[in-house]
């Protein structure tokens, strides 16, 4: 463990200098530390550092110089971090990983046909590439199905509720219906995995008479403002929560955007 986070502190700052030549190592010593992590049951440390190999490998794969190791690199932290969740129990984040790795390959244009020999990845031969890519989307397929069985046995629809203190809600109706000192209103965890999600989130609640809060860890803002919500990290899960004392009216709402959203 000592000799990874060693490895760590050593590439983080080269990746920035030299991000051709050391970013890849900064990938492998966050994904060795997060596998590390996972095996010693620090599950938060884990999390942390899978989502490190994941952004160094996006980072390395949307850039110029992108080839077939940063392809697959991708590809193997992607599906590294999916499972962890999934294992975890954190369907829509798992969901999220592996949908990217269905677009990552699609995006990268790898061409399948009978013989490998055939395959080709962005204009030059590579069986390696063609391998390692069917394996992933092979894997990604297949535990997108497990998920979305397990969601059926679990029920789609999952709401929570989140508590407010009384003097942060300002709608009389639900200060009505309300008399404790904490407000609990009707929430729902979100998908919003691309822009067309998030500019079609931001549309529907900007017609409705209701408020909604958009949450991210720590964070929560309004999410009838669609450029607030464009600095939340849209391949991470939300909370949206719904302004309305009506737990039919707020079910009701909840159940059609998920339906929209975490389909």
């Amino acid at each position: 463990m000592e000799q990874l986070l060693i490895l760590y502190s050593y590439a983080a700052p080269l990746g920035k200098e030299e991000p051709n030549k050391m970013y890849t190592y900064l990938s492998t010593a966050s994904l060795l530390l997060a596998k590390t992590y996972y095996a010693m049951g620090k599950y938060e440390d884990a999390e942390r550092y899978f989502g490190k190999s994941v952004d160094t490998d996006r980072t390395l794969n949307d850039d110029s110089t992108y080839n077939a190791i940063t392809y697959t690199n991708l590809l193997t932290s992607l599906c590294e971090f999916g499972d962890f969740c999934q294992k975890q129990g954190k369907l829509l984040k798992a969901k999220i990983m592996y949908e990217e790795v269905m677009q990552t390959i699609q995006k990268n244009g790898m061409f399948f046909r009978n013989s490998w020999s055939d395959s080709f990845y962005n204009g030059y031969h590579d069986e390696a590439t063609a391998e390692k890519t069917e394996k992933a989307k092979r894997f990604a397929m297949i535990s997108l199905w497990e998920i979305e069985n397990e969601r059926m046995k679990m029920g789609k629809f999952q709401p929570e509720y989140k508590v407010y203190p009384r003097t942060n809600i300002t709608n009389s109706d639900i200060l009505k219906e309300c008399s404790g000192e904490y407000v609990r209103l009707m929430a729902h965890d979100i998908m919003i995995n691309s822009i067309a999600k998030l500019k079609w989130l931001s549309e529907y609640t900007s017609a409705s008479n209701l408020d909604f809060d958009i949450c991210q860890n720590k964070y929560c803002m309004d999410a009838k403002n669609l450029m607030a919500m464009m600095t939340l990290d849209i391949n991470d899960v939300c909370q949206l929560v719904v302004h309305t004392a009506d737990m039919k009216q707020a079910e009701s709402v909840l159940r059609e955007i998920t339906d929209e959203l975490n389909r």
